[in-house]
């Protein structure tokens, strides 16, 4: 309420200038002329009536304008603007507007700024004649950068259920070959996945765009896995700029996107490099089934890109002459055959004689079932075979564990296998 503000400036006042009573003539004759003017702005009818001189004004808020004058000699502006000069009868000064009081300020030019302002008197003619905005169509045009919001730009912002909405609305309801255009878009949002596989937001988000297409994402998941473990060897290992290594890994996965053979080959020798760096550095023992558990993501990477299964851990242990690991780790990821034998030639002789007759009644699980089933789930299904059916290798050292006598159970089984 202004009223109550003027009055509680003249109490204040009255402490400044205890001799008279408070009004806004006292003040003035004190000197105290900002506080008169600040005091006058709340007054009933502002500064304007005061000027006036209205004569049934009260005495609290009565000021003289010749007192008024002289109290604003100091501020020769302001009592231009409040006394202005009339040169001709009956002709009243123009306003003064905020646009007149800012000309004096140099970072503001109100003859080019605040166009659109109607009181504005001083915008010339070619000034903005409406408020900036962003959507102006004269700086969209100069300024703005153009980008379709399509399911690409919700996956690089990580917001997966964006663009699969996007999708569906901008294209999957208007085309006529609708699988054909699912697998596309699955295999650009792989593409996308790993151009972006430091990026665990971006990543994460294509995966989920592939399940929601109902698209498999295992392939991604692996290669940006895959990836990370490269980068972070190379990183650990080199000291060249980790920007320059993404970059240059970028590249070799965008030909791993195409099938490329020998990108996959230089990637899974990385990769070999990458496991053996990360069972270092996390202190394992290189040849145990912790060790043995990194290594599958070497033959799952193998498998999902169809070329010949990763030796790099059995070729270990046969060096090793660690025959149980070597044995484990080929028949838990079904290496064929054939692979298998090769590299026995790495053990002593004693042990290439003993695992050459324990490999003539070797059994593997068919590559279909491999890559259907999940070795979790495998490998318990296959335990719950008859144990008089057993022949698999694998099978029978799994069981001989939970045997009270396990080395009289081996033993009698490896003579009932004819196989020592």
């Amino acid at each position: 309420d202004p009223k109550l503000i003027f009055h509680a400036s003249l109490a204040n006042a009255q402490i400044l200038i205890p001799s008279n009573q408070a009004s806004v003539s006292s003040m003035l004759l004190e000197g105290h002329t900002l506080l008169a003017l600040a005091t006058t702005m709340y007054a009933p009818g502002g500064v304007s009536q005061v000027v006036q001189n209205d004569e049934n004004e009260t005495c609290l808020k009565k000021v003289d304008p010749q007192l008024l004058k002289m109290a604003l000699t100091p501020y020769p502006k302001l009592k231009t603007a409040l006394f202005p000069q009339y040169t001709a009868s009956n002709v009243l000064p123009p306003d003064i507007t905020l646009y007149h009081l800012i000309q004096s300020l140099l970072p503001f030019d109100p003859s080019r700024l605040f166009g659109w302002q109607c009181a504005n008197t001083l915008a010339i003619g070619d000034a903005v004649s409406h408020l900036p905005h962003f959507s102006s169509p004269d700086l969209v045009n100069k300024y703005a950068i153009v980008e379709r919001l399509n399911f690409a730009y919700y996956l690089q912002h990580g917001r997966p259920s964006f663009a699969f909405g996007t999708f569906l609305v901008q294209e999957l309801t208007k085309s006529k070959t609708p699988k054909q255009l699912i697998q596309q878009v699955g295999n650009e949002a792989y593409v996308l996945g790993l151009s972006s596989f430091y990026v665990p937001s971006v990543g994460a988000a294509c995966v989920c765009f592939l399940e929601l297409l109902g698209l498999d994402s295992l392939k991604l998941r692996v290669d940006m896995k895959v990836a990370n473990i490269i980068l972070s060897c190379k990183c650990r290992n080199e000291d060249a700029r980790s920007s320059y290594i993404r970059e240059s890994l970028a590249e070799k996965l965008s030909k791993l996107a195409v099938g490329e053979k020998a990108t996959i080959e230089e990637l899974l020798i990385l990769l070999e490099e990458g496991i053996w760096n990360s069972i270092q550095q996390q202190e394992i023992k290189r040849l145990s089934s912790e060790s043995s558990s990194q290594w599958a993501l070497a033959v799952q990477f193998c498998r999902l890109h169809n070329v010949k299964l990763s030796t790099s851990y059995l070729r270990e242990c046969a060096e090793a002459n660690d025959w149980l690991q070597f044995i484990i780790h080929s028949q838990l990821h079904n290496y064929h055959p054939e692979e298998v034998k090769s590299l026995l030639q790495y053990f002593s002789p004693v042990l290439q004689d003993h695992l050459r007759l324990a490999f003539e009644n070797l059994t593997s699980v068919s590559n279909s079932k491999m890559d259907s089933d999940p070795v979790c789930n495998r490998v318990p299904q296959e335990l719950q075979r008859n144990k008089e059916e057993m022949t698999d290798l694998f099978e029978v050292l799994l069981q001989c564990s939970e045997e009270p006598d396990s080395w009289c159970w081996l033993l009698a089984e490896a003579v009932k296998q004819r196989a020592p």
